[in-house]
């Protein structure tokens, strides 16, 4: 009688022993970053979707399923691939709950974040305004807002926001600017050599 481990089943074994040798070298496909922190003030964190937990720094990316974190007096400042920027207030918690962008097919965009805690204020990039108008939400514990428009600002709040009469020390937002007083849409301009037609 034949070993079972001799000629055509030695040659099977071997075969899948390096097939998942092989496998195990591969490293598991990862999901393009949706967008990445480029500003961190403070201390941040990061909680991957496997639930791993790290220090948030600059340079970061986020994916669909992770959840960002800052503590009091720290801010962050996320670039989205689509070219949209959300600054992070002290003392919040966001997810990136679906995000999907690509240049050439906007019937396929999808940005969703959710507010757990604190708030954010956002400049949309091209998610929302092109294709599907409603790819752009913001949920939060009790509602879904659709976002359409330039920019906006939103703060959950539970007993524990400060007063939105009470600014938030320099310091403690160093990605803001100056006030915009205005925006200019289109200028039109008249030449002063043109004559009016009678």
């Amino acid at each position: 009688m034949k070993h079972p481990l001799t000629g055509l089943g030695l040659a099977m074994l071997l075969q899948g022993s390096l097939t998942s040798m092989v496998l195990a070298q591969v490293p598991a496909v990862v999901a393009p970053a949706a967008a990445n922190a480029t500003s961190v003030e403070g201390t941040a964190y990061i909680t991957r979707a496997d639930g791993r937990q790290t220090i948030l720094a600059r340079g970061t990316a986020l994916g669909v399923g992770d959840a960002l974190s800052t503590t009091r007096n720290s801010t962050v400042r996320l670039r989205f691939t689509d070219g949209g920027e959300t600054a992070i207030r002290p003392d919040s918690r966001i997810t990136v709950q679906e995000y999907s962008y690509n240049r050439e097919q906007p019937q396929g965009d999808s940005l969703i974040l959710g507010l757990l805690k604190g708030g954010l204020r956002a400049i949309t990039g091209s998610i929302g305004k092109r294709g599907n108008v409603d790819a752009y939400q913001l949920k939060v514990n009790t509602a879904t807002i659709g976002i359409r428009g330039t920019d906006y600002t939103a703060r959950l709040c539970n007993n524990d926001c400060t007063p939105a009469t009470e600014p938030i020390a320099r310091t403690a937002r160093p990605n803001s600017g100056p006030p915009v007083i205005a925006r200019l849409m289109q200028a039109l301009g008249s030449d002063a050599r043109a004559r009016p037609t009678a």
